[in-house]
C-alpha cells in the first residue's frame, strides 16, 4: 500500500503556527511519536514529524513530510510578512532618518586668513578733514592717487567693463571710471575715493603674508613665495546701495621663469603650476553720513585659495 494514501487519524489540516511560545509555559515538550503512530495538532506541526511504517515506507513518508513541511513553512512566513510589514517599514524609515547627517558648518578660517580679513577692512591714513579730495590735478575727482597708478597698469572692472590696463585709453579711461564710480556711490565723490583705496595693490601685502603661511612649499612646508602674479579688482553696486569690491590674485610661474622654471632657480616648479586667491569686500557709507569717515568695510566672501603647485626635484 502506498504510505501516502494511508488513512491518517484526524486528517483535518492542523492550524497554522502562532508566535513562538515559551516552552516553560506550555509544559513539557511532547516526545516524538514512535513508528506507526500519528501525532496531530500544533505539536505535530511544530515537530514536523509524520511517521508512517518502517523501512522503505518510512523513507517515502519522510519525502512527503519534507514537501508538506516546506509548504507550511512558506505559508507561515508569508502570513508573518504580511502582518509585520508595516512594523518593518517603520523600522526601515526610522533607520533611514537616523542615517541622515546634517551638513557641518564650514570650518573657521585659519589664523592667516583671519589676519588677511582684518587687514582688508582696516586702512591706514584717512581723508584730510575739510579737504577730502585735494588730489593732484592729474587725478580725477573721486579717485585716490594710488588707485590711478594701479588701474593704468593693471586695469579695473566697473559694472562689467574694463578701464585702463594694457590697450586702454589711459587718462580718458580714468576720467570715465571716476564718473561711473562716483555715480555708483550716490554721487558722493568722497565715498568713491574711499572705494578706490580698497581696489588697488595694497591688498597684495596681507595676501602675500597669508600665502607664505600656507603649506604650499616642497613636502607641504610653508614659506613658498609667489612672485610675478597679477592682482585684479572688480567694483559693482549691491541692491542695498553698498559697494562690492572683488579682489582676485592669479599666479603662474611663466611670468617669472628665472625664479621658477629652470633647474637651479630658487623655487623650481613645473610650468603647469598655478594659484588663484579671491575674496569680496562690502563697503557701506558711514552711519553718520559723513563723507570724511571711512566706510564700514566687511568681508562679503571670505578668502578662497585654489592652488596647484607642482614642485620639481633638484
Amino acid at each position: 500500500m502506498d504510505p501516502l494514501s494511508m488513512h491518517v487519524a484526524n486528517s483535518r489540516l492542523p492550524p497554522l503556527p502562532g508566535p513562538a511560545v515559551d516552552a516553560a509555559k506550555d509544559g513539557p515538550t511532547p516526545q516524538s511519536p514512535a513508528v506507526g503512530q500519528v501525532q496531530t495538532g500544533l505539536g505535530a506541526l511544530a515537530n514536523r514529524e509524520i511517521a508512517v511504517g518502517p523501512g522503505a515506507d518510512r523513507n517515502r513518508a519522510q519525502t512527503g513530510r519534507s514537501i508538506i513541511g516546506s509548504i507550511l513553512s512558506a505559508l507561515s512566513q508569508a502570513i508573518q510578512a504580511i502582518v509585520l510589514s508595516p512594523l518593518m517599514l517603520v523600522r526601515k524609515l526610522g533607520s533611514y532618518v537616523l542615517r541622515v547627517v546634517t551638513p557641518a558648518p564650514p570650518p573657521a578660517p585659519g589664523p592667516g586668513v583671519a589676519f588677511f580679513h582684518q587687514e582688508v577692512v582696516r586702512l591706514t591714513g584717512s581723508l584730510a578733514t575739510g579737504a577730502p579730495l585735494q588730489q593732484p590735478p592729474s587725478v580725477p575727482r573721486g579717485l585716490h592717487e594710488s588707485a590711478i597708478k594701479d588701474w593704468l597698469r593693471d586695469g579695473v572692472t566697473i559694472n562689467g567693463n574694463v578701464y585702463g590696463g594694457e590697450g586702454g585709453e589711459g587718462a580718458l579711461d580714468m576720467e570715465i571710471a571716476a564718473r561711473l564710480l562716483t555715480r555708483m556711490c550716490g554721487d558722493n565723490p568722497a565715498m568713491a575715493e574711499w572705494v578706490s583705496r580698497f581696489a588697488n595693490q595694497q591688498m597684495g601685502m596681507p595676501l602675500m603674508a597669508v600665502l607664505m603661511q600656507e603649506p604650499l612649499g616642497p613636502d607641504g612646508t610653508p614659506g613658498f613665495q609667489f612672485i610675478g602674479g597679477s592682482l585684479a579688482h572688480s567694483i559693482s553696486a549691491l541692491a542695498d546701495g553698498s559697494i562690492q569690491v572683488d579682489v582676485v590674485y592669479q599666479w603662474t610661474p611663466s611670468k617669472s621663469p628665472s625664479l621658477y622654471l629652470y633647474p637651479e632657480v630658487p623655487f623650481p616648479v613645473d610650468e603647469r603650476s598655478s594659484l588663484t586667491a579671491r575674496c569680496s569686500i562690502r563697503l557701506e557709507a558711514a552711519a553718520n553720513g559723513s563723507t570724511l569717515d571711512m566706510p564700514v568695510a566687511s568681508i562679503l566672501h571670505p578668502l578662497n585659495i585654489s592652488s596647484n603647485v607642482i614642485h620639481m626635484q633638484r
